[in-house]
Parts: C-alpha cells; structure tokens; sequence
C-alpha cells in the first residue's frame, strides 16, 4: 500500500437489517380483528408477487455474504477532568463485531475462573498483611501487587485471559510468600538462639523480634524475645556466681545461679553450673558426715557414730561405704547392747530379784537368739525364780503344815533350797526359816480340852474322846476343830488353832442349849 492509501478513512457501511415480512397473513390480520375482510388480490398480480417475495429472500440469505462486515471505529473524547496543562486525549475503541455464542461461553468461562483466582488471591494478600509482609519482603510483595493492578486493567477491558494470567502470577507470588514464612521463621529462631549462645543480646533481640513479626503471638518467639531482654543481667550473674564457686563459697553461689535461672529458666550455663554446685554441696557433706562418724567410732562414742553415718546415707543413698560404716557401728551398739543387758542380769542375780534376771535376759535375747549366756542364765533364774515363789507361799501360810501332804511338799522343798550351791543371802534365810516352820509343825504342845462330862466330844484329824471334863493332848501346830454332841441339846462346834508359839492352851467343847420338847 501507498501511503496516500493508508492516511485514508476506512469506508464506513451499514449493516443491512432484514425487513419485517410477515410470512403468515392471516395471523397478522387476526391481531386487529377477526370480523376484517380479507382484501381482494387480482390474478394478473400474483407473478409480480412471487418475484418480490424471491427478492426479499435474497436479500436476507445471500447478501449478507456478499458484504463485508468491518469494524466500527468510535472516536471517544474524554471527559475527565484534566490537570492544567494537559491536553485532552483522544481514545480510539475498536468494537468487534458481534461474537458467537461459543465465544461468548469461553469469555462467561474465563471470567469465573479469573473471578475464582481473584478470590484466592485476595485471601493471601490479606494472611500477607496481617503478618505484615512489607516489612520483610516489601519489594517481592509490591511486584505482585503490580501484576495485580495490570490483571485489573485487562479485566476491566474484558481482555480475562490476560486478567487470569496476571492474577495467576501474583498469586504466586503471594503464596510463594506465604510458605517461605515458616522457613524464614526457624530461621529466625535458630539465628536468635545462636545469638543467645554466644552472648550476643543485641542480634537475639533482632532475631526473636524478626520471628514476631513473621508469626505474632508465637511462645517460642516470645520465649526467646524475652531471654534476649534479660541475657546481659544473666551473664553479669553467671560471671559472678563463677567466682563464688572458683573460691569454694558454694551456697552462695548456689544462690546466685537460682536467681539466674530466675531470672531466665532455660539458661543451659546456669543449669550445668548449678548441678555442679550441688553435687559439691552433696561431696563437701558427705564427706563431713562420714569423718565425724569415724572419728565417734575411736571415741567408742557409737550412738553418736550411728548418727553421723546415718546422715552420710541420707545425702548419698547408694555409697557403699557410709552403709558398710553404719553396719559396723549397728552391730558395735548391738553388742555394746548385750554386754550391758548381761551385766545387768547378773546384778539383778546377785540381790537374788530373780524375775527382773529374767527380764534382762530375754531382751538380750531378742538381739542375739543365739546367746548361749543370756540362754543359761534364763534357765537358772527361772528355776530360782520358781524356787522364791514357792518359798514365799509357805511362809505366807504355816498353818497348812499340819497337813501331811503340805508338810511333806514342805519337806521337799527345803531339800531343794539346801541343794544350791551358791545361796545368796536371801535364800540362806528363807531355808533357815523353812526349816524353824518344819520343826514347829512336827513339835506337838499341849492342849486342855474341858468340857461337862455329859457331852460326847470329838476332835477331827485325832478321833472320838468320849465323856470328860478334862482332858489334855499334845497336838502339833495347825488349825483343828472339836464338835460336842448331848442328848436332848443342840450340838457345839469349836475351831481353834494350835501355836508353837502358846505352850498353854484350853478349849471348852459342852453342850449347854437344850431343846424345847414339841407338845
């Protein structure tokens, strides 16, 4: 083409619209009224017609194909406002001609799709702005705001595709932002908790402060914001209870690392320094407990040893030694114990209190059930104890003396008294006295029994004395009674008791009280 020919306008054309031709008469005259006449058409006129209606259908169905169909160009002056100094711009719109219906189900189509993705992507921009993107990826962010912007531009020229592609980008723009937060973040946290390690309290600030912003609210990035606030305290305290424990002053180091770890709880430093402390706390006692009881142990000062050893197990369960130490202390009270319980037993033998022996024996015993001396000893103060027993119930009751069985039994048992080797004093005098009461059971004294002549007497353990007024028998110490009976009054009964001690006595055996007769 030439240039004249390009300057020149495009020819403008008019579509041809189809004429309105009713191809159904009759129905057309019934939309005014039925009653109308029909009008009457020659016959020479129907050729004529026929070759109209012929017209009229090539007009509708051919001609459009034989006419190009160009574009319209619309010359649209702007009506905005326009700043000073600026010119008014002409824009040119071409408008295409009308589509298909296919066309238009891609167009409806490709709208709902950018629709969709402007969605999405309006949901990450806002998860963005919350976690305030701009001030950590500013740059990256904008871009995809710009893509943003031209998607918009092409949108609203109904260009979708062109939409859909730029909304595409900056959404993956925006999530691409959106999944490098959790990788930013530990990394942020590990740089912050490097930072912590090496003591650096400005880059762990920095750091913890960077993750904040990444991901507000989070407790470890809240965590490690805080231990940055307080490192430099914590140091200066970890510098100074290292002092303390350089210079053996362990308490008081143990203090300071408390308040450290006070101060900041997952301070590993203080942590690793306090065990340390402890455990020294733990030896120095230990070992003060365990030299205080082996020093109680030469001194034979055993309750006090078992006590130090005791306290040395108590700060170190498991050592073997302080366990061994408190066995041996065990078993030196233990013995300590007995020897002192044997002694006892053998005082208590020599004052002859034989049922306190026994005593002292069986709690030696219960230490040692193999003591062969606490188990002899036993066995003979019992049988000593037996013997004392027995002693004092006939000492309690002479008089059962005269009974021949008592009286032997008495007998016996003053052969076992004299049968003892070594009598303690005590036992020396009972079997003395013992012996004076047997003399004095079988010593008989005289007795004078009076009575009237007229009442028959008896005396049990002797017999029948008949009628008498007087009558005297030597009867041996002991408890005796005499019964009178008379004809015709009531019978007597006399019980009286014969002592060693009254060489003379008398006893009056009558009946007196005689009985009324019945009529």
């Amino acid at each position: 083409m030439d240039k004249n020919h390009q300057d020149k306008p495009a020819p403008q054309h008019t579509r041809i619209k189809p004429a309105d031709i009713s191809f159904t008469p009759q129905r057309a005259a019934d939309k005014t009224a039925s009653s109308r006449r029909r009008p009457h058409i020659h016959p020479l006129l129907w050729p004529g017609l026929i070759i109209l209606l012929v017209f009229v259908l090539g007009v509708i169905f051919v001609l459009p194909n034989w006419v190009s169909t160009p574009s319209i160009a619309v010359t649209q002056q702007s009506t905005d406002k326009q700043s000073p100094g600026s010119t008014a711009q002409t824009t040119t719109v071409r408008k295409q001609a009308p589509s298909s219906p296919w066309d238009e189900a891609q167009q409806a189509r490709l709208r709902k799709d950018t629709q969709d993705i402007l969605f999405q992507m309006l949901q990450a921009q806002d998860e963005l702005q919350i976690i305030n993107v701009k001030l950590w990826a500013e740059q990256t962010f904008s871009q995809a705001q710009q893509l943003a912007t031209t998607g918009d531009a092409a949108y609203r020229q109904r260009d979708f595709a062109q939409a859909l592609s730029h909304y595409q980008q900056a959404l993956e723009t925006f999530n691409g932002l959106l999944q490098s937060v959790d990788k930013l973040f530990d990394a942020a946290i590990q740089k912050g908790r490097q930072a912590l390690e090496h003591g650096d309290s400005a880059a762990a600030a920095e750091a913890f402060q960077h993750a904040l912003i990444l991901k507000p609210g989070n407790q470890s990035a809240i965590k490690g914001n805080k231990r940055a606030g307080t490192l430099d305290e914590v140091l200066a305290l970890i510098a100074q209870a290292d002092i303390l424990l350089q210079n053996s002053q362990l308490l008081q180091a143990k203090k300071v690392y408390q308040q450290v770890l006070d101060l900041d709880l997952d301070a590993e430093q203080a942590t690793e320094k306090l065990k340390q402390v402890n455990q020294a706390i733990v030896d120095r006692d230990f070992t003060r407990s365990m030299s205080g009881g082996y020093s109680a142990l030469e001194k034979n000062e055993l309750n006090q040893a078992h006590k130090a050893f005791t306290q040395a197990i108590r700060i170190k369960p498991a050592a073997t030694e302080a366990r061994n130490a408190l066995s041996q202390t065990a078993q030196r009270i233990t013995s300590q114990r007995i020897k002192t319980l044997l002694e006892q037993a053998s005082d208590f033998e020599k004052s002859e209190q034989w049922l306190q022996a026994v005593a002292k024996y069986d709690e030696a015993l219960t230490l040692d059930a193999n003591l062969a001396s606490a188990r002899q000893g036993k066995q003979y103060s019992l049988q000593r104890a037996s013997l004392h027993r027995r002693l004092l119930s006939t000492f309690a009751q002479p008089q059962r003396l005269s009974n021949k069985a008592v009286y032997n039994e008495a007998v016996n048992l003053q052969r076992q008294a004299q049968s003892v080797t070594k009598p303690g004093p005590v036992l020396k005098k009972q079997t003395a006295f013992l012996s004076s009461l047997l003399i004095e059971a079988s010593t008989p004294v005289p007795v004078k029994i009076l009575s009237n002549d007229l009442t028959e007497v008896t005396l049990y353990k002797v017999g029948k004395l008949g009628h008498f007024k007087s009558k005297q028998l030597p009867l041996a110490p002991g408890r005796y009674t005499a019964v009178g009976s008379r004809q015709g009054y009531r019978d007597v009964r006399v019980e009286f008791t014969v002592s060693s001690n009254k060489p003379s006595q008398s006893v009056i055996v009558q009946c007196d009280d005689k009985i009324a007769l019945k009529r």
